[in-house]
């Protein structure tokens, strides 16, 4: 619902006025307290103007800012769920200017193209006013990045680094013509060679400064956006740390930038990072950037008509992507886990068996086998005892066989079988992630393995285990553990530090 019939305070038509922020368009509620019941509003707000905005906060002074006083901005979107059901998006804005002034945005708010949210709430409007707004200093951004790299620059994104050749991971350098995939998942930045089913290099989001725009630039340099670099002595604003690339070649096919918009006069505040976002932080959750698809409106049946019975076709597989996460992250978490169970002597729990198998068996009698296998595929396997028979074989393809499987399908009490291949995870007429807790070990986020370890390794205080594992995990999905991670999360007592190796070497997760 629109609040443009709420009178607007006189300093803030004032502030509008002497920036030249043309007609007022919009007004949002901002930072609002959470009751014990329902979100009170306390006078925060917003103003939205043609060209700029006045934020007016309760205890800070009044903010006018027009959109062409910045020149980059840094943006994270991330959709939250639980149980994968999407519960709300939130984002973070930095917008920059060449003097180092700065200003920032946070919100959280419900996307209507991943649910049934009113478009039309303030929390939405809001953050769509804010993602529109940003798009012409967004695209200039991205262009002047691929100028740079069309004339020899090296863009640093923390441990990644671009030029018009190929991209530089802390794995190794693959040529744009190598590089398949580009994407987030569970907290890593995945860099795929070609179609292989294991990436070729993961790094932790949180350690790629600007993630959003390396992304943005590398799907363009993978595509072919820019040509070979050719030298020139001028440099660019761009994203990242630029250096000098020495790689001959032509000029970028990307357009122009358009001519530069007219000075503004100056703010009615200093830029600082004032911070506009609702109290409510979000719940402890798996986060990922892939969008879930729009809810579909049932359909009405027509009245049934006699029909011709047709012939029974085979059960097709279930798409699955989103039950799990991708299986590089499923192994390296699971190996996590084994190395812990091992560690602390327990007889029960995840194991690393081989390079190509993972097994868990619980302390109730469920379990499951996790199979690596040619091609590219896994197969994810087992029986809870939660629930009964199932038509856990029905629909899988041909190439699964007895010998992949977890070994209850040879006594009947096998209900669940999962199967990547060509991308995607698949499963049969069988039980569905959520009722799967008691047959698998806990692979689902980073920060759910993080509490399964800490509330084993008790000999130490949580938040030195919790930032040991983190580091751990960072380790495992690069393929780089060290004896010396180890030491940092189960050192310092009676734990085997010894077996919990051997798992991730099994694993084929340790440094060379």
């Amino acid at each position: 619902m629109s609040r443009l019939s709420e009178p607007v305070p006189s300093e803030v038509a004032q502030a509008a006025q002497e920036h030249r922020l043309g007609l007022l368009n919009d007004m949002f509620i901002v930072a609002r307290k959470q009751g014990l019941i329902k979100t009170s509003d306390v006078g925060n707000r917003v103003y939205a103007y043609e060209h700029g905005l006045v934020r007016k906060m309760v205890g800070q002074p009044l903010f006018a800012m027009r959109w062409e006083q910045f020149d980059t901005v840094e943006q994270t979107w991330v959709n939250h769920s639980t149980n994968r059901a999407y519960n709300g998006t939130t984002f973070r804005i930095v917008l920059r200017n060449q003097h180092g002034g700065f200003v920032s945005f946070e919100d959280r708010y419900r996307d209507p193209a991943h649910s049934f949210a009113d478009a039309q709430h303030n929390d939405t409007r809001y953050a769509m006013y804010l993602r529109e707004s940003i798009q012409p200093i967004w695209h200039r951004q991205i262009e002047s990045s691929l100028r740079a790299i069309a004339r020899g620059d090296v863009l640093t994104f923390g441990p990644i680094r671009l030029d018009a050749r190929a991209i530089h991971t802390p794995k190794g350098t693959l040529r744009w013509p190598e590089v398949g995939e580009l994407e987030v998942s569970d907290g890593y930045i995945v860099v795929n060679k070609g179609r292989r089913l294991w990436p070729y290099a993961m790094v932790p989001v949180a350690k790629v400064p600007e993630s959003t725009l390396f992304l943005t630039v590398a799907r363009a340099l993978k595509q072919g956006r820019v040509a070979a670099p050719v030298r020139n002595p001028e440099s660019a604003s761009a994203g990242g740390t630029s250096d000098r690339a020495p790689v001959p070649a032509p000029v970028s096919t990307a357009p122009p930038t358009p001519p530069p918009a007219p000075a503004a006069p100056p703010v009615s505040a200093p830029l600082v990072p004032v911070t506009a976002q609702t109290s409510a932080a979000p719940t402890p959750v798996a986060s990922r950037t892939s969008a879930r698809p729009a809810p579909v409106a049932p359909q009405i049946p027509a009245p049934p008509v006699p029909v011709t019975p047709a012939p029974v076709t085979p059960a097709q597989p279930v798409l699955a992507d989103g039950e799990f996460p991708a299986p590089p992250v499923v192994w390296s978490r699971w190996a996590t886990l084994a190395a812990t169970l091992v560690a602390v002597r327990s007889e029960v729990g995840p194991r690393i068996a081989s390079g190509t198998t993972a097994t868990f068996e619980g302390a109730t009698g469920s379990g499951s086998t996790l199979r690596r296998l040619p091609r590219e595929r896994v197969v994810f396997s087992g029986g809870t005892v939660d629930h009964g028979p199932t038509e856990a074989l029905t629909g899988v393809p041909d190439w699964i066989t007895n010998s992949v499987l977890n070994t209850r399908t040879h006594d009947g009490r096998l209900n669940f079988c999962y199967w990547w291949d060509g991308g995607h995870w698949y499963r049969s007429r069988s039980l569905d992630a959520p009722l799967l807790a008691n047959a698998i070990p806990g692979v689902w986020t980073d920060a759910t393995v993080s509490e399964v370890v800490t509330g084993l390794v008790d000999h130490r205080p949580g938040d030195l285990v919790r930032q040991a594992v983190s580091r751990l995990l960072s380790a495992a999905a690069e393929q780089s553990v060290t004896r010396a991670h180890l030491e940092d999360v189960f050192g310092g007592g009676t734990l085997d530090v010894d077996g919990a190796y051997a798992q991730f070497a099994l694993a084929e997760l340790t440094a060379p």
